[in-house]
């Protein structure tokens, strides 16, 4: 009878028991670039400024429910319709799709092991946390957060119709976020087209990759110009 003899895998020095023990808890999550991670980071951040959305809303809404209510002032609902507006918009919709639902299903839809840039991929959710807290530390300001409304037409946003901190901030925080926004689009196009499984074509990617790599690319016309917009403002 013939007998088989495995032969145990030999190790090189110290392998046997090696163990690669990363950061955990707290610190995983400030110094990750996994797509996941970022990705689930931007979804919970976005959700939360969402409800804070939704509140200045109801705060809105309540002082417009009876005529002449006082409930608060002019300026405080100026300011409220400025900055629901500026979440929803800036710090919700967006980021919510283009950088939490993005973030965590590209990669996985086109077989790549990460984004294209995981670093670059963590200095966006930065900015992008970053320019948000700027934008709401308006509101502890001594004029006040911005209040010339989320589209900010000149001239009501000019620094002469519009002095103050607040509104400053608020410009600030657009300029953060905006390239959070044109880092991801980046981010997002290289990895689809350059890091996609062998033999996915591009005819083969799904349908929700497609959308984000368009978006991708007409966040990369227009941020730019935004930004250099705000930057004169």
């Amino acid at each position: 009878m013939a007998t088989t003899i495995e032969t145990p895998l030999v190790l090189g020095h110290g392998e046997e028991h090696e163990e690669h023990h990363g950061p955990s808890g707290i610190m995983n999550w400030l110094t990750s670039t996994d797509h996941k991670v970022i990705g689930k980071s931007y979804l919970i951040t976005s959700f939360f400024f969402f409800c804070l959305a939704g509140v200045m809303a109801v705060m809105m809404r309540t002082q417009l429910a009876q005529p002449d209510s006082t409930i608060i002032s002019q300026h405080t609902f100026n300011e409220l319709f400025t900055m629901h507006g500026s979440l929803m918009l800036y710090l919700f919709a967006g980021p919510f799709a283009f950088g939490g639902l993005a973030n965590y299903i590209v990669p996985l839809q086109v077989g790549a092991p990460d984004m294209a840039f995981p670093r670059l991929n963590a200095l966006s959710y930065w900015l992008y946390l970053g320019g948000s807290i700027t934008m709401l530390a308006g509101f502890f300001t001594v004029g006040g957060a911005a209040d010339f409304g989320w589209v900010a037409y000149a001239p009501l946003s000019d620094a002469v119709n519009s002095p103050g901190a607040g509104p400053d901030m608020w410009i600030v925080a657009l300029v953060l976020t905006g390239f959070s926004a044109i880092f991801t689009g980046v981010n997002i196009i290289a990895t689809v087209f350059y890091l996609r499984a062998p033999g996915l074509t591009m005819f083969r990617v799904p349908i929700f990759t497609w959308n984000m790599v368009v978006t991708g690319i007409l966040i990369l016309i227009a941020f730019p110009v935004l930004t250099a917009a705000l930057i004169m403002l």
